[in-house]
């Protein structure tokens, strides 16, 4: 996951907004200057698997409150973090701290894939390896060029500040 998730980051240029050569370092000498946390605190089963997240994670109030609660008061520790959140349903998860005010939509940096490693098929997506019609031809992959394409323009506009 931390290979992947490097190589995602560095694939939009999040490396010199943090001043490194690879994100990869987050996971090594600069890991003082991460903090890794999860949306949901607890492991969170539906039915006979684990819960692989939905568009309605904060529409169910068990969900709700973790994000509300536990995750909102761990984020408002770190005040001027960017806050790069891995898959749909964490940047749902901060969209809705940022609509509540409590946290600053500006610090996210949203749009990656989360880097589990069972959608080969969008990370070829969101990492520019198929063509945009082959992307579209893979279930969601509209949707993972939209997001890519927002996180890049907000990625090149921090570059040019």
């Amino acid at each position: 996951m931390r290979a992947l998730g490097a190589r995602l980051m560095d694939h939009f240029g999040m490396h010199p907004l943090f001043g490194l050569t690879s994100t990869l370092d987050l996971f090594g000498d600069a890991a003082h200057r991460a903090h890794y946390t999860s949306v949901l605190r607890y492991p969170v089963l539906k039915k006979s698997g684990n819960y692989a997240g939905d568009s309605r994670i904060a529409a169910r109030p068990f969900m709700r409150r973790m994000i509300e609660g536990s995750l909102a008061d761990e984020l408002a520790i770190l005040t001027k973090a960017w806050l790069v959140p891995f898959g749909p349903n964490a940047l749902r998860a901060l969209e809705h701290l940022a609509a509540a005010g409590r946290i600053d939509e500006t610090c996210v940096r949203g749009g990656l894939l989360h880097p589990g490693g069972q959608q080969w098929n969008r990370y070829n997506i969101q990492l520019d390896l198929v063509s945009g019609d082959a992307a579209l031809a893979v279930p969601g992959g509209a949707e993972v060029l939209r997001r890519s394409a927002a996180l890049r323009s907000k990625i090149d506009a921090l570059l040019r500040e």
